[in-house]
């Protein structure tokens, strides 16, 4: 899930750099007992949206591995500009 989502806040990043923006990105990881919140923030305002996967593609799957795989995932507008896009996991077993 952390390259999932990490991948894609690297490739908005680099979007938000070639048009001379700084791009940081930032990852976090809380364990709220019974939880695990995974965020990882991007400087692109555009909304993160699931595609129908292609299994053939090497693209285009993130956000459906992470929506089947995670209990809720969402995003935010952050006030300094850009997203964090965030995923809930249970952390039993």
């Amino acid at each position: 899930m952390v390259s999932e989502l990490v991948t894609n806040a690297v490739r908005y990043a680099l979007c938000s750099s070639a048009q001379g923006e700084s791009a940081p990105i930032t990852l976090v990881l809380l364990h709220l007992s019974p939880h695990v919140l995974l965020a990882v923030t991007d400087p692109s305002d555009e909304v993160p949206t699931p595609k129908e996967p292609d299994f053939v593609s090497e693209h285009g799957r993130g956000l459906y591995i992470v929506e089947t795989y995670s209990q809720r995932w969402g995003w935010d507008h952050l006030n300094r500009g850009g997203k964090a896009v965030w995923a809930l996991f249970n952390g039993r077993r």
